[in-house]
């Protein structure tokens, strides 16, 4: 998703995944527990 995201002007900005957030977002995703990504995926 980050390489479609890193294609598509202001994308990453938009959903939030932007540098550097985007290795949060990893970080989040790899060893997040459901309740933080529930927290913090749609922000």
């Amino acid at each position: 998703m980050y390489e479609v995201l890193a294609y598509a002007t202001g994308a990453a900005t938009l959903f939030g995944v932007a540098t550097p957030n985007s290795g949060n977002a990893r970080i989040l995703v790899k060893y997040g527990t459901e309740e933080q990504k529930r927290t913090w995926s749609l922000r």
